[in-house]
């Protein structure tokens, strides 16, 4: 993992929910359309370690799927 390839965001909040920077990295990669295995070799993870961010960030935001994700990352500016 190369963190000059990100942006410098170590979190992001809203109320009490908190996203790590590898949340946020990961909803960026999901966003742009990326399958959970292509997203693990850019990061450098397993596509699993992959697969359980996507469903923690899904259960922290009570989001049901992946469309409603997006839909939440373009509203509170994740992403553009």
């Amino acid at each position: 993992m190369f963190y000059h390839e990100f942006p410098t965001i170590f979190a992001w909040q809203t109320n009490t929910i908190m996203l790590s920077s590898r949340e946020i990295q990961i909803t960026q990669h999901i966003a742009d359309g990326f399958t959970d295995r292509e997203i693990a070799e850019k990061l450098e993870l397993s596509s699993k370690t992959v697969s359980t961010h996507r469903k923690n960030i899904l259960k922290k935001l009570n989001l049901k799927n992946t469309a409603m994700l997006i839909r939440y990352a373009v509203e509170n500016k994740l992403i553009k």
